[in-house]
């Protein structure tokens, strides 16, 4: 047995990631993913970091909760992984292996359950809004807001990766792959659990959330002009970020997006882990793709905040805030660089003589 598996840790070592042709095209995504993650989720978190009223809003925490775990994948996990296949071996030290393991089996567990207990915020909100007679003596509404914008974080951080962290196979196999490519190979008993728990689950709690939140936004449009038209009409209320229509209907294509962008990735990594046989695996090219796009659903999904009535304001003032900084710089700029300096020796009609003459 052992001499076997000697065998296959040397054969290993020869072959490729990916192969030549497809190396180019997935680097070259991989920056593009990369760098639209960085700017799309900065851009939202600065957004709401940077105006007190959505600040104020427990909801919007949701949101920023979101362009972190963005900002996790563009600025780790996709680039460690781009360079993975760019360079053929993992060229970035054992501590950065073991930080990359975790934050890459959490890029669709951690989005995927904010986006679900964000669904289940606006979910919450509509009942109490069609019905605030029933909530009336419901003093601890913030409260349990705060622990549905928390749960994503101890879910992920305190139930899956100490659960990933103990599946990791000890096989001599398991072992080159890991030291050669950082690829983690977990034991077999523990794939199911964990591609239930990280995978299957998440997605299937977005689902449900999602529908059912499509559900109260179609059956409950009728209701829409009977509820206030700011979430801040309520002097209590510490949701304060535009109109409750244009937060669920954002939240409702932000789940949509998410799900359309990870479900193709999730049903070839769900075939591949539970394939016993070479012959059950997808084409390289299937795999890349998939990939790809699931990748890019860290940016992809946080374009629909900008549909929020005061999100989509406040960039609007930023917007015209930074052209008109730039527009005066451009200006000084070009006082600067047009502007003649005086010349002592030639004078006016009105005092003084050309070459420097004396005074009339």
């Amino acid at each position: 047995m052992s001499t076997d598996n000697t065998t296959d840790v040397e054969s290993f070592s020869d072959v490729s990631i990916i192969s030549d042709r497809y190396k180019s095209t997935v680097v070259t995504l991989g920056g593009v993913n990369s760098f639209l993650a960085i700017i799309v989720n900065l851009v939202v978190v600065f957004v709401v970091l940077s105006d007190r009223s959505l600040r104020r809003s427990i909801f919007m925490w949701n949101v920023v909760s979101l362009g972190v775990s963005g900002l996790l994948a563009g600025l780790f996990i996709i680039p460690l992984n781009t360079s993975r296949f760019d360079q053929e071996r993992w060229v970035h030290g054992a501590t950065v292996c073991k930080a990359l393991i975790v934050l890459d089996h959490v890029q669709l567990t951690l989005p995927a359950i904010i986006l679900v207990f964000t669904n289940l915020n606006r979910i919450f909100k509509i009942r109490r809004e069609h019905n605030p007679l029933a909530y009336a003596g419901f003093s601890q509404i913030n409260v349990l807001q705060c622990i549905l914008l928390i749960s994503p974080w101890i879910y992920t951080f305190g139930i899956c990766v100490p659960v990933l962290m103990v599946s990791k196979a000890d096989d001599g196999l398991f072992e080159s792959l890991y030291r050669k490519y950082c690829f983690f190979v977990m034991r077999w008993y523990f794939l199911l659990v964990m591609l239930t728990m990280m995978m299957i689950l998440p997605i299937f709690l977005l689902l449900c959330s999602t529908s059912i939140l499509a559900l109260y936004y179609h059956y409950g449009s009728r209701g829409w002009n009977r509820l206030p038209n700011s979430e801040n009409a309520n002097p209590n209320s510490s949701d304060v970020v535009g109109t409750l229509r244009s937060t669920v209907f954002a939240t409702m294509i932000s789940s949509f997006v998410f799900l359309f962008c990870w479900t193709p990735d999730l049903f070839v990594l769900t075939k591949a882990l539970s394939c016993h046989s070479h012959d059950c695996m997808q084409a390289e090219s299937t795999y890349l793709t998939t990939y790809t796009v699931s990748c890019s659903a860290c940016f992809l999904s946080q374009i629909p905040w900008f549909l929020i009535t005061d999100v989509h304001l406040r960039v609007q003032e930023l917007a015209h805030s930074v052209i008109s900084r730039i527009r005066h710089f451009l200006d000084t700029v070009r006082r600067c660089c047009c502007s003649k300096p005086a010349d002592l020796n030639v004078g006016t009609s009105d005092g003084l003589l050309i070459e420097g003459s004396d005074l009339i």
